[in-house]
């Protein structure tokens, strides 16, 4: 059955009786502060959010991150090691079906930082071939390395 949930804004908010399940399993102090967004499942969280977008919490004397803080409450504990991806790709998601525990590297390969676009492309933004791996281990496009030491070369020589 799908509910019209209205909302302090003015709004209405149609969700399905697993969104109720699942957010009246959270105190209202928290689900106070989530807006259901109908058009892509999120539950997200308008109270503060940090640079990155993620929701903070405040328990007690302690601040945790909102998406964490449900994940645990609704389904289980977050096993040791183990970090919570956003399938949904959308950091201030606090729906618990949104939710994933992975590994801090799965995690990462999972985004779309430059590193990871070169890792799974086999070539740079800039469509070079010539990828090696950094001592640091980062992925490097020789081609576009070489042609920003040129560039720096150049501008401390005309200053």
């Amino acid at each position: 059955m799908v509910w019209q949930i209205p909302l302090s804004n003015g709004m209405v908010a149609l969700v399905d009786d697993d969104d109720i399940d699942r957010v009246s399993r959270l105190p209202e102090r928290f689900t106070s502060k989530v807006r259901i967004n109908a058009a892509t499942g999120c539950h997200e969280w308008m109270a503060y959010r940090d640079r990155d977008g993620y929701g903070t919490f405040s328990l007690g004397d302690q601040k945790v991150l909102a998406h964490r803080f449900a994940y645990e409450e609704v389904v289980s504990p977050i096993p040791d090691g183990l970090v919570i991806d956003h399938l949904c790709r959308n950091p201030s998601c606090v729906n618990s079906e949104h939710l994933e525990p992975v590994t801090p590297r799965e995690n990462l390969m999972r985004g779309f930082n430059r590193n990871v676009v070169l890792h799974h492309a086999g070539h740079c933004l800039q469509g070079h071939t010539d990828i090696s791996i950094h001592s640091s281990g980062r992925r490097i496009c020789r081609t576009c390395d070489a042609r920003r030491h040129r560039e720096l070369k150049d501008r401390r020589r005309a200053a």
